[in-house]
């Protein structure tokens, strides 16, 4: 055990910030501070201290000995230092279990929007030999289930306004619970316990907050967890007086509040102190959410008490069947069952059902299916396919996480990438950008550059639909929730997605949202279906155009490259691109300058099987939609069967696939007479 000052934070210097950090479970014998030392060298009189202590779980230090104050924060010297947006819980220290100061000059210290729970002794001691006390100004904190009283020798009329009044259980969340298996062992730096009936995680639970006795005295101490085995529990300190006999009820916690804890929109962005000097909340919280967020939906957006801002996104478009979604924030508890809670809750099974996807063609590219060793949790950023089977009416997905404001940048590989929207709000798509590292380019101008396809898919009810930069697409924007495949044609390029407009937004899929059409100004064109005898819908229709700006190759501002198909697509249609780069595409736009009575030519149209060495038969049906195909004629060869339709004179044809090559088809748009 550490004999000095800070075992967990010594800080000696005239300004800095300690921001964002977890401080737990640190201890020093007969020096000051468990979790952060506060001490300074300015001379009084001729230089100030600034330091701002903010965001951080300072969770279960121990500064022990008759003479170690302040178990989580102690401060010593001149000042003046801001403590703000922290959250103090289960330390141990004399005088002030959560802060204390004290020290040979008098100094100014200000507290506001923390959560100070569950300490010994004090929440917040001034104690000041021989003047009396520090010069402590404090509000709108939250002093709960404290040993003893709040505030200790503090300076009447500078401490408690904004304060929770009374104080209240800040509502940490649960991750465990359950009993003991036998009383807690002390061997007087640490105290161990085995659960009855459990297997936890080895180290599951390292550095979070546990109450030893959840039917305790009121002002219990509660305990940092310094590690656990598969059914044991190690805190520091003595746990041997709440944990003293087996059966005793337990709940191991985090630091981030519910959503009912009455620490949301409790704080305040600037502190206004009683020697009139006034102080700036930050702009955001442990895990980078922008502060604040209106976490209660009701009084606008306030900064919440503690290191933790209490922030959520609700998506509003699950579907039945194939949901191509992302996260607009990075969710704090990332297992996919606790992401989609509230589905799981109206009865959909998420394991098997969802799926992750990585770029590239060698060992471990493509689809991975949850759980799995490449797929165990959610990330922002991320696009994901997910298969529900059950989804009512007005049905929401509520996810408590981190949202950002600031601008996102998102990793692509060469070829498909499955990406999220990052924010949690509408973005156009024209106001992003792409850089190599030495270079940055508009969408628009990425395209022609040769390093992305332009257009990118998102995925509706019906299939995919398209953005497009310029507005012709069936939307214009990014959309919190949406997932979208994007195409890069080279290595080492990042996507950034700028700090969106507006206030907190939903997303996902809206029917009556509509971004126009997506192929303005052509002279002609054609769109096909295709339909299996099971009743399934591909991926995406297939579209053939004409324009006299097109060419036979690949068109960035035309001609789409088709995206990888949903995990167990059944059929697609596609045409083949030649030149650099070639593929198959789902729009393929042409000048129609061919000679005589054929205008144009598709020779490489194919019915596709995803899925190597599939060897099945399936009845096909096309059917098509010729409304804009102008004055030309347009007739179906099938290569396969040797035999042809003209568009204009039926409805639909039947044919049938097999194996993953389906069908060969050509197709002929013909001048007017």
């Amino acid at each position: 055990m550490p004999q000095g000052n800070g075992a967990g934070i010594a800080f000696d210097a005239s300004t800095g910030e300690i921001r964002g950090n977890l401080i737990a479970c640190n201890s020093t014998m007969f020096g000051e501070a468990g979790g952060i030392m506060l001490q300074g060298n300015a001379i009084p009189g001729e230089s100030e201290i600034e330091v701002i202590v903010a965001n951080n779980a300072i969770v279960g230090n121990w500064a022990s000995g008759q003479d170690a104050k302040g178990g989580g924060i102690h401060t010593h010297a001149t000042g003046p230092w801001e403590i703000v947006g922290n959250t103090i819980v289960a330390n141990e220290g004399y005088l002030g279990g959560g802060i204390q100061s004290n020290g040979y000059t008098q100094h100014s210290v200000y507290v506001w929007n923390n959560i100070i729970a569950r300490n010994t002794e004090y929440g917040v001691d001034g104690f000041f030999p021989p003047y009396g006390t520090m010069d402590v100004h404090a509000g709108y904190n939250d002093l709960w289930g404290n040993e003893y009283d709040g505030y200790s020798n503090c300076p009447p009329g500078q401490v408690g306004e904004g304060d929770l009044d009374p104080p209240l259980d800040p509502k940490f969340t649960e991750l465990a619970s359950g009993t003991w298996a036998a009383e807690a062992t002390f061997d007087g730096t640490y105290s161990e316990i085995e659960a009855s009936e459990v297997t936890w995680p080895i180290n599951e639970f390292e550095g979070l907050i546990i109450d030893v006795n959840t039917e305790g005295a009121a002002n219990r101490r509660w305990f940092g967890i310094v590690s656990n085995t598969t059914d044991t529990i190690r805190v520091l300190g003595d746990a041997t007086d709440l944990a003293d006999d087996e059966d005793i009820p337990f709940s191991i916690m985090d630091w981030h509040i519910q959503d009912d804890s009455p620490c949301i929109e409790a704080g305040t962005a600037t502190f206004e102190a009683e020697d009139e000097s006034s102080h700036s909340s930050p702009d955001s919280d442990i895990d980078g959410c922008h502060r604040p967020f209106d976490g209660d939906g009701q009084s606008g957006a306030q900064h919440d008490i503690g290191c933790h801002e209490y922030a959520y996104s609700v998506w509003a478009g699950p579907a039945v069947g194939w949901n191509l979604m992302s996260l607009p924030l990075s969710p704090t508890y990332p297992s996919p069952e606790e992401v989609f809670a509230d589905l799981v809750d109206l009865g959909s099974t998420i394991p098997n059902n969802l799926y992750n996807y990585t770029p590239g063609s060698g060992p471990g590219a493509g689809y991975h299916i949850y759980p799995s060793a490449q797929f165990t949790q959610m990330e922002v950023g991320e696009g994901y396919w997910l298969r529900l089977t059950n989804v009512p009416d007005q049905t929401t997905n509520t996810t408590v996480g981190a949202i950002f404001v600031d601008p996102q940048s998102i990793a692509l590989s060469d070829g498909w990438n499955m990406i999220g929207m990052p924010l949690n709000a509408a973005e156009l798509w024209s106001g992003c950008a792409v850089t190599d590292g030495t270079e940055t380019k508009s969408i628009a101008d990425a395209g022609p550059a040769g390093w992305i396809q332009t257009l990118i898919y998102y995925y509706t009810p019906t299939g995919y639909e398209s953005v497009k930069p310029d507005g012709t697409g069936d939307d214009d924007s990014l959309r919190p929730w949406l997932g979208y495949w994007l195409l890069a044609y080279q290595p080492g390029l990042t996507l950034l997605v700028p700090q969106p407009p507006g206030e907190r937004l939903g997303g996902g899929f809206d029917a009556e949202r509509d971004g126009g059409g997506r192929d303005s100004g052509w002279s002609s064109k054609v769109v096909f279906t295709v339909e299996t005898d099971e009743g399934e819908l591909p991926d995406w229709t297939m579209t053939f155009g004409l324009d006299s700006s097109a060419t036979d190759y690949f068109d960035n501002d035309y001609d789409a490259f088709a995206p990888p198909a949903n995990p167990d697509v059944e059929v697609r249609m596609v045409s083949y691109i030649g030149g650099d780069p070639e593929g198959y595409a789902t729009c393929d736009v042409r000048d129609g300058s061919g000679t005589g009575s054929i205008a144009e030519m598709w020779q490489y149209v194919d019915i596709l099987v995803p899925g190597a060495g599939r060897t099945e038969q399936h009845d096909v049906v096309l059917t098509w939609d010729i409304t804009d195909a102008g004055d030309f004629d347009y007739y179906l060869y099938d290569t396969t069967n040797q035999e042809g339709i003209w568009l204009d004179e039926e409805e639909s044809y039947e044919l049938t696939t097999t194996g993953t090559f389906g069908a060969s088809l050509l197709l002929q748009a013909w001048n007017p007479e």
